[in-house]
């Protein structure tokens, strides 16, 4: 029994603070160097499997060789006799704060949610860079400090990864987490990689990190189900229904890719496109004028319609006088082919969205003319802002378009009958803009580096 007054080494129990699978953590006090901190004790049952105790030293190890803001700061792993028992304990920064799950509960917003696993991605970034893997990444590994500060905590089943891994041996330290059919981790957050019990890296990571992401966007869990079989049958075989938005469920779905090779290659590009995403949703543009711009689109493509009508009208009314030649010339004609009817991208299957997503990065080419898939749509926009312009083309194709920093730029244009791909590269050459399609979403950047 561990109560409050009992001493470890210089550490002094003051209060417990919460209980987990590997001890118990309590607020102490390092009488040394006179500051609280937290002190995870191994627990009893637990310090008799040689096992644990080694995965629990592991764990300090881990984190001890990390130093950054969004990971726990460990100062110290240390063991203690007290009576006859020998408790084994890490000393660790004491963070005033709430889990992320209960930030979860209790309704934080979206955005600052983002921005707290933003952190957690740069977290892992440390530690991948390291060479070392969370593989237990969960809400309740995650606290938010008071000053809002994400801390990525207990690297309990963290390995060391080895460029070219060792024979295997049951008694080193890192068998359990690395021999075929060790499974480790929380069931819900899992890879499906670890769910087999194969050889992870960094990438297993990102993937709980992405059952999170989803979670915290979707209110819901990712792979949930009736069992712990359920849920690792999910994670291997299932999808998880898409999120709204479609910008950010291109990149949780990016992370849940069953295929390592399909996810973010680095935490570090999964933390720089969540930050563009929420740059981008925090831009200037009210709902009010998403909606006036659409309607003034609206209203272009109506006057544009009339304006025809009146001239075919008129023509049709007004006497023509035709000579016998053009007569004769006439009736000889043959018709010209119909035009092929273009079909609205709201009728196209995900594939060939993304096949024409990869056509508008690769050209192709017939008879010298590009061509293209896109639908036909029209336009008449007069000193349109660039972020309006791309939100209105966005709502009429379903095409995602994210304007990196300094793409600006004002939109006039008229078109009938255009291809909406081959509106957007006029309206980019206008503005000395250009792009590049990067995982099913469209991204518009400035030509040339600003120097």
């Amino acid at each position: 029994m561990i109560d409050a007054g009992l001493r470890l080494g210089r550490y002094e129990i003051v209060a417990p603070i919460g209980a987990g699978g590997m001890g118990e953590v309590f607020r102490a006090y390092d009488t040394n160097l006179q500051r609280p901190i937290a002190l995870k004790v191994l627990s009893l049952e637990a310090a008799g499997d040689a096992q644990r105790v080694r995965r629990f030293q592991q764990e300090a190890r881990a984190a001890s060789a990390l130093n950054h803001p969004n990971i726990l700061h460990v100062y110290e792993v240390g063991e203690a006799t007290v009576g006859q028992q020998r408790l084994h304990f890490i000393a660790m920064e004491l963070v005033d704060g709430a889990t992320l799950r209960s930030h979860f509960t209790n309704q934080t917003g979206e955005r600052r949610l983002l921005q707290f696993l933003a952190q957690v991605a740069d977290a892992l970034a440390k530690a991948h860079a390291s060479g070392i893997l969370h593989r237990d990444l969960k809400p309740e590994n995650v606290v938010v400090t008071n000053d809002g500060f994400a801390k990525v905590l207990d690297f309990g089943l963290a390995k060391l990864l080895e460029p070219s891994p060792p024979a295997l041996d049951h008694d080193t330290p890192t068998a359990v987490l690395t021999r075929a059919g060790a499974i480790v981790g929380t069931p819900a957050y899992m890879s499906p990689e670890q769910v087999e019990g194969r050889e992870l890296d960094q990438r297993s990571d990102i993937f709980s990190l992405g059952s999170i992401l989803y979670e915290a966007v979707a209110h819901r869990r990712a792979f949930d189900g009736s069992s712990v079989v359920d849920v690792m049958h999910k994670i291997v075989h299932d999808e998880p229904r898409p999120l709204a938005e479609r910008q950010l469920n291109a990149i949780v779905t990016r992370c849940l890719r069953k295929d390592p090779a399909k996810r973010y290659g680095s935490a570090a590009e999964l933390a720089h496109d969540l930050r563009g995403y929420l740059t981008a949703a925090a831009a200037p543009v009210s709902p009010r004028s998403r909606k006036l711009w659409f309607a003034l689109a609206l209203v272009g493509v109506l006057l544009v319609a009339i304006t025809v009508a009146i001239r075919q009208d008129a023509r049709r009314a007004a006497p023509v006088k035709v000579s016998s030649a053009v007569k004769a010339a006439q009736q000889h004609a043959v018709a010209p082919p119909p035009k092929p009817t273009q079909p609205s991208w709201s009728n196209f299957t995900q594939a060939e969205r993304s096949a024409n997503l990869k056509l508008l990065a690769r050209p192709t080419f017939l008879d010298g003319r590009r061509v293209y898939r896109g639908e036909v749509i029209k336009f008449n926009l007069r000193n349109a802002d660039l972020r309006d312009f791309a939100n209105v083309l966005s709502s009429a194709t379903g095409v995602d378009i994210a304007l990196a920093p300094g793409a600006v730029g004002s939109v006039s244009i008229h078109a009938e009958n255009t291809p909406w791909d081959e509106v957007f590269e006029i309206v980019l050459k206008q503005n000395g803009l250009k792009y590049r399609v990067q995982n099913g979403l469209v991204v518009v950047e400035p030509a040339k580096p600003s120097s």
